[in-house]
């Protein structure tokens, strides 16, 4: 859940996205979201999205319910030469303004074509047709310009294509300064900090945040994406006391699932960074997640200099050819133990030649638990020169998730290895 924005005397904009394939989802509308943030870092307030069929009666009817809304629309897709490209002919009926050709446009259109050795067809003239009086925006990627109409100063839309290479530099280069001409002095760019949490459920870093005393016009806002969750601390008039005062009391209340301050930092990014930082190697032995920890940990360049290797272990005659475990340690506790998860993590770093050993072995599902051993249960061991632990977490979900968490809880427990940082696994005392 995003921060509560609505209270903000920011502009108020609306977007619009045409075509069937965005209703329809056959693609995903990443316009809007990208749109969204643009409008937000400079000082707007995004009010209204929505999306809408290629459908002359049906976009005017929207034009018509949003322009009592908002005072800017931004428009994204309907401007190409099909048949089925109507929005500018939509907005040229909701303003009562006739579509006009510009000589000047068809030219460029006609010379882009010309550049690149393609005949040109009639049937693009319509890209340089626009509404009466209407300010053309022009388009550095593409062959469609799109164009800003206004009515009485209290009421504009944006319209541009909606290839997004092609609508992020119009947003960019002329929509947003059109905007901030416009708005004046009622633009207020919001302080924000971010926070990247592991861990922590929303639901429980929501109350234990909304028991704190935080400034009044702080917003807070919850983006999990699993197994992460992003926490955006917010002052929508730019005040940067409320927003550190804020942060800090956040940041004392849940300090130990904070993996990160930075925004869009995930955690097998720091992890990657704190290994790359330490003079130190790393093996992994995997059972359950099948060399997702792995994948993970080698996903950024660089990782060479750290990552020894991995055994994936799935069965349990693995366990004991390639990385040591007893076979009676198995038999006796069975090979989603803490006691086999120590072994394998001894097994692991002694064989790869490592300074550290990390090792997953759990109950991934949908079948194969017991009511000692559920599905989601899991173990994580960690073994380096004179230490060893084993680490119990339980997380009842399905199948994939069970594996994704259970390799993100390795790279966090091999975090707060690194940084001295007590574990969020139970750790079980082993003789």
């Amino acid at each position: 859940m995003e921060p509560d924005t609505s209270s903000s005397n920011a502009p108020r904009v609306g977007i619009l996205c045409i075509g069937n394939e965005v209703v329809d989802g056959r693609i995903l509308n990443s316009n809007a979201s990208w749109i969204a943030q643009e409008l937000i870092h400079a000082g707007f307030l995004p009010q209204l999205v929505t999306t809408c069929r290629d459908d002359l009666s049906e976009i005017t009817e929207v034009l018509t319910f949003l322009s009592k809304h908002v005072e800017f629309l931004i428009t994204s897709g309907g401007l190409g030469p099909t048949t089925d490209d109507l929005t500018r002919q939509a907005i040229s009926h909701f303003f009562d303004r006739p579509l006009v050709l510009s000589e000047e446009e068809l030219g460029k259109l006609k010379n882009f074509y010309r550049k690149r050795g393609r005949k040109f067809d009639n049937a693009n003239n319509i890209q340089a047709h626009f509404p009466e009086n209407a300010r053309v925006i022009p388009n550095p990627n593409g062959t469609a310009p799109g164009f800003i109409v206004s009515r009485d100063d209290t009421f504009s839309i944006c319209s541009l294509p909606g290839v997004p290479r092609e609508l992020h530099a119009m947003i960019t280069e002329t929509v947003l300064p059109f905007f901030l001409e416009q708005a004046g002095s009622r633009v207020c760019i919001p302080s924000f900090q971010e926070l990247q949490l592991f861990g922590i459920p929303e639901s429980e870093a929501g109350k234990r945040i909304d028991r704190l005393p935080l400034p009044n016009e702080i917003r807070v806002g919850y983006r999990p994406h699993f197994p992460e969750l992003q926490v955006r601390v917010e002052s929508p008039n730019g005040g940067e006391e409320p927003l550190k005062q804020a942060v800090t009391l956040i940041r004392e209340e849940l300090d130990e699932y904070v993996f990160s301050m930075q925004a869009e930092t995930s955690l097998p990014q720091v992890v990657h960074e704190l290994l790359s930082a330490h003079d130190t190697t790393l093996a992994v032995a995997e059972s359950c997640t099948s060399g997702l920890l792995g994948k993970l940990l080698t996903d950024y360049s660089g990782a060479s200099a750290y990552f020894s290797g991995g055994i994936l272990s799935y069965s349990n005659e693995l366990k004991e050819k390639l990385l040591g475990v007893p076979n009676e340690l198995i038999q006796t506790h069975g090979a989603v133990s803490p006691q086999v998860a120590r072994a394998m993590a001894t097994g692991t770093r002694e064989r790869c030649g490592s300074s550290i050993g990390v090792s997953i072995t759990g109950v991934a599902g949908p079948n194969g638990g017991t009511t000692d051993k559920p599905v989601g249960l899991f173990y994580i061991g960690i073994a380096s020169q004179g230490y060893e632990v084993a680490l119990e977490f339980f997380l009842p979900t399905d199948r994939d998730y069970v594996r994704i968490y259970s390799a993100f809880s390795a790279l966090d427990s091999i975090r707060r290895f690194l940084l001295g940082l007590p574990f969020l696994g139970k750790t079980v005392e082993l003789p």
